[in-house]
C-alpha cells in the first residue's frame, strides 16, 4: 500500500472510539509510526532501518510533522521494550509530560493480528519474529501466548540460546535454526 498524497499517511484505521491522543512507535528495523487520534489510528509508511542515521532524521521529522498536521500532542508515548532501540530512546528523550509506556515486541505483534482480523476478545497467539526485547529482560524468539490488546500471558517459548554471530543471527535467521540444532 502506497503513501497517501493528501493525508501523508500509509493508512488510516478505525480504532476504538475516543482513543488518543497516543503516539506508538515501532521497533528499530522497518521502523513505522502511528498516531491515535479521536478513534483513528493515523500510520506512517516504512521509515527505514534506525541504526541508519538518516532514516532516524527521517523518522524524527516525519513524528514532527505528523503531529503538526494532526494538530495533536500525544499523552501517551508507547514503545518497545528494547533499551537500545533508537525509537526507544526517542521516546524516552522525547515524551515530555506524556506518559510513556513500553509494549513487548511479540505482544504488538499479537495486537496487530487482533487488529488486522477485527477481533477484541482474548486470542490464543504463537510469535516467531527474530528478537524481542522480553518483559523478563531476555531476548525472546518464539512464543505462545494468549492475550488481547491489554496484556498477554505467556505459557511456553522456545529454549533461550546465545546468538550466533551476536545480532547478525537476527538478520540471517538461518543461524538460529544452525544452533536449535546443534543444541538438540
Amino acid at each position: 500500500m502506497g503513501q497517501d498524497s493528501r493525508t501523508g499517511f500509509e493508512q488510516v484505521l478505525e480504532v476504538a472510539p475516543g482513543s488518543g491522543p497516543v503516539l506508538a512507535l515501532g521497533a528499530e528495523v522497518n521502523s513505522t509510526v502511528c498516531l491515535v487520534k479521536d478513534g483513528r489510528a493515523y500510520v506512517s509508511p516504512p521509515l527505514g532501518n534506525l541504526e541508519d542515521y538518516r532514516n532516524f532524521l527521517r523518522f524524527e521529522a516525519y513524528i514532527r510533522e505528523a503531529k503538526e498536521r494532526l494538530g495533536v500532542e500525544p499523552e501517551i508515548i508507547a514503545h518497545d521494550l528494547h533499551p537500545e532501540y533508537w525509537s526507544t530512546k526517542y521516546a524516552l528523550e522525547q515524551a515530555g509530560g506524556a506518559r510513556r509506556l513500553g509494549v513487548q515486541h511479540h505482544h504488538a505483534h499479537l495486537a496487530a493480528c487482533l487488529l488486522d482480523h477485527g477481533l477484541a476478545e482474548p486470542v490464543i497467539g504463537v510469535t516467531f519474529d527474530g528478537t524481542g526485547y522480553g518483559s523478563d529482560g531476555c531476548l525472546w524468539g518464539g512464543e505462545f501466548m494468549t492475550g488481547s490488546f491489554t496484556g498477554f500471558h505467556r505459557w511456553a517459548h522456545l529454549a533461550y540460546l546465545p546468538l550466533p554471530s551476536g545480532s547478525q543471527a537476527i538478520k540471517e535467521p538461518w543461524r538460529m535454526g544452525a544452533q536449535y540444532l546443534y543444541e538438540t
